[in-house]
């Protein structure tokens, strides 16, 4: 049986729109960073379960510029992130209840299994692409709104 390029073709777009359905099976919000130097306009997958907080951005090679994750508790608590399986560098926005920034976590290293603790009660934790938060200017007490109901 001779395999054509026509075939190759269509299996690279398949594999291509699989991989991004897989990436793509959670909600998506949009989120806004407030700073003293502006407003930031982000896309977010939400994870809210048990099951999607536990697999985060695991085994992603790239998360675009204003792109991310936003785990989503309950109730506030300490939480502690780790980078198990997670190939990009990432940095972490701990959140409080009132949206505001309390701890940001920058560069995390990929793959480490060295757990990153809130250090303060937060219902929400942002993971966006390493150096974003310097590069923005994103610091403790700015402002994170999620439109909708996260």
């Amino acid at each position: 049986m001779k395999i054509t390029w026509k075939f190759w073709q269509v299996f690279a777009v398949v594999m291509f729109f699989g991989a991004q359905v897989l990436a793509a099976g959670l909600p998506v919000s949009q989120l806004e960073i407030k700073t003293a130097s502006g407003r930031y306009i982000f896309r977010a997958e939400v994870a809210t379960t048990p099951e999607d907080r536990s697999t985060g951005l695991m085994f992603r090679k790239d998360l675009g510029a204003r792109e991310g994750m936003l785990f989503v508790y309950k109730t506030p608590n300490l939480m502690a992130m780790w980078m198990k399986n997670t190939l990009i560098p990432l940095d972490m926005l701990f959140i409080d209840q009132d949206g505001y920034v309390v701890k940001i976590a920058q560069n995390t290293v990929p793959l480490s299994l060295t757990p990153i603790s809130s250090d303060f009660q937060v219902t929400m934790v942002l993971e966006v692409p390493g150096g974003t938060a310097q590069a923005l200017g994103i610091q403790i007490r700015d402002q994170i709104t999620v439109q909708g109901d996260p």
